[in-house]
């Protein structure tokens, strides 16, 4: 059975569409995925099985599904014409508006800054930064590929923090920000 179709995919998603308001709530700890996955009326057992770390887990499959919903994001805009640095800054900008409201991100910070939860931010981090490089067509197995990814690393974690103290129209300071990188 493939995880797209599992019923650990499908707790998982359910959980995910019900967690923000619960998580904008109580934070990001084990009442806001409990109120989660009762809104959801998915059993105690299979969200265990779902989320094996709580409120961790809950972050890391938010974190998934952003990145796997940057293909598609991208396929809406003509991005083939531009330069791939270009395409590159484009599917940041993308990846941090899938994220939606600022308040929930602020909350995923603060949460991932915790000395436990290093490790999971930093894998996230990473998967992050991977999935960006290839949406915009990087198959680079060699040196480079670690060089690419390290450096955007520094340069989309600058832009998130950056776009949550943005106040400017449409995040339009943000976005240049990114630009100069």
């Amino acid at each position: 059975m493939t995880r797209a179709r599992s019923p650990l995919a499908a707790a998982r998603s359910a959980v995910l569409a019900a967690a923000i308001p619960a998580i904008l709530e109580h934070g990001w700890n084990r009442a806001a995925l409990d109120a989660a996955v009762a809104a959801t009326g998915i059993d105690a057992p299979l969200a265990a099985r779902a989320f094996p770390s709580g409120a961790r887990s809950l972050l890391e499959e938010f974190h998934r599904s952003w990145d796997a919903s940057l293909p598609a994001a991208l396929a809406t805009h003509d991005a083939a014409t531009l330069r791939t640095g270009q395409r590159i800054g484009l599917a940041v900008r993308l990846r941090i508006e899938a994220m939606g409201e600022r308040a929930f991100v602020r909350r995923a910070i603060a949460f991932q800054a915790l000395p436990e939860n290093v490790p999971a931010a930093t894998r996230s981090l990473a998967r992050t930064v991977d999935a960006i490089w290839r949406a915009v067509g990087d198959r680079s197995l060699d040196f480079s590929y670690y060089t690419k990814r390290a450096t955007l690393a520094a340069i989309y974690a600058a832009t998130v923090l950056y776009w949550l103290q943005d106040d400017s129209a449409d995040s339009a300071e943000t976005w240049a920000f990114l630009n100069r990188r």
